[in-house]
């Protein structure tokens, strides 16, 4: 069995593989399957994925093997994480918006809506560069209405600490986090944290082990209690509060978390999963709006469950001492993807700021296509004319954009037909 480790999806077990070993199948922490290019990940175990012969030594330069990587992911319609920021284009505006919300400490929640092609994914991934050099702790989870969705609060809050990252490069994860928590003499408070509080004291008297690192990271575990309902956001928004409000206290500016695809907490077969999921959305983001009745609202018992008499969000019945909120302010900010649609001025999303984008114009995707020929020139030494080029109906979709202009360039350096 071979485990591998993704920048952003954290640990998972290869399941399969094609192309030759260049993608492999894998089966991250979080539940979810995914295709992932083989220099993505870094393998953790010496047992090897395929059995490969043995090779001579690789002779090609370092900036044209650089280069060849790049148009393999553009090919499949990809951008390489590192090459995010030089493939944004057309997006100034937005991004300077988003950097004056980062920085705004009474701004909670944003929200990125645009028709699918825009860019949201990309957009959401330069947020994530730059919370990380900026000195935040960060999050991305991809919303999945079969696999993660949100009426299930203990997968996506797993997905969160999966992909937990802080540091300039990301090089922190959250086992190193809670490890510096423990040991900081200014967090001393959070040992009170009815979840955190127990895992922190087993650190700094080192008696913790495998299960209570998987109990904290939203696994199921055999000792501790299982928080596996649909009801139990209050849970795991508590203890996120707790993440945002340490975080801080260890000098990051805060706790970031982006969710992809958020419009999947609307594709359900039942009515009640739909609520559920939305308690869960809505209590993030009043969390993030530090709402302080989240600290001290009555909670009612009705035919509906446990309610907060303020926000309306159902409590996890079995646990009512533990609140939506540890402390206030929570120190976590949020960005929610969505496409265009009623979800979006719904409450409490109809009061937070918005981010709406637009499709890329000519001029921006012929900035795009000048940065695919530079690469691609450096990559196979074949520089493509532009009145070649026309030849091509190109889609006017960034993602599909992208791919047509790779696959019009391997045409024309083959010798082919388009």
């Amino acid at each position: 069995m071979q485990y591998v480790e993704h920048p952003r999806y954290g640990r998972g077990v290869v399941i399969e593989s094609r192309y030759n070993g260049l993608e492999l199948r894998i089966k991250f922490e979080d539940g979810i399957t995914r295709w992932i290019r083989r220099e993505f990940v870094r393998f953790l175990s010496k047992a090897p994925v395929l059995e490969k012969c043995k090779r001579a030594k690789l002779t090609m330069p370092a900036g044209k093997f650089r280069a060849v990587g790049i148009i393999e992911a553009l090919r499949m319609g990809v951008v390489p994480l590192g090459q995010i920021e030089e493939f944004t284009v057309g997006r100034e505006d937005e991004l300077g918006r988003i950097k004056d919300w980062l920085d705004n400490p009474q701004a909670g929640t944003l929200q990125i809506v645009g028709e699918y092609g825009t860019g949201k994914t990309h957009l959401l991934n330069c947020i994530y560069l730059l919370a990380l050099r900026e000195g935040w702790a960060v999050s991305y989870v991809e919303l999945d209405h079969m696999e993660n969705p949100p009426y299930r609060p203990r997968s996506v809050y797993g997905s969160i600490i999966n992909s937990f990252r802080f540091g300039e490069k990301g090089e922190g994860d959250f086992r190193k986090f809670l490890q510096k928590i423990a040991m900081n003499k200014n967090t001393h408070e959070i040992l009170e944290h009815p979840l955190l509080g127990k895992i922190l004291r087993k650190i700094r008297e080192d008696e913790v082990d495998e299960d209570d690192w998987e109990w904290i990271e939203g696994k199921l575990s055999k000792r501790y209690q299982k928080y596996n309902h649909s009801t139990s956001a209050s849970i795991y928004c508590n203890i996120l509060s707790g993440i945002g409000w340490a975080a801080k206290k260890l000098g990051l500016k805060g706790f970031l978390v982006l969710f992809d695809e958020a419009e999947n907490v609307d594709l359900v077969q039942y009515r009640n999963q739909f609520k559920k999921g939305w308690n869960f959305l809505s209590g993030l983001v009043l969390l993030s709006n530090n709402t302080k009745s989240l600290l001290w609202e009555d909670i009612l018992y009705t035919s509906s469950g446990y309610i907060g008499e303020e926000t309306r969000l159902q409590y996890y019945g079995f646990r009512t001492d533990i609140r939506f909120a540890w402390r206030i302010p929570s120190n976590l900010k949020l960005v929610f993807a969505f496409t265009p649609g009623d979800l979006v001025n719904e409450p409490p999303f109809d009061s937070v700021e918005r981010v709406e984008l637009e499709h890329l114009r000519a001029h921006h995707f012929n900035e795009l296509l000048e940065k695919i020929k530079t690469i691609y020139k450096e990559a196979y030494d074949f520089e493509v004319a532009n009145e070649e080029l026309r030849k091509f109906e190109f889609p006017p979709h960034t993602r599909s954009f992208i791919k047509a202009c790779v696959e019009a360039m391997d045409i024309l350096r083959l010798g082919g037909t388009r």
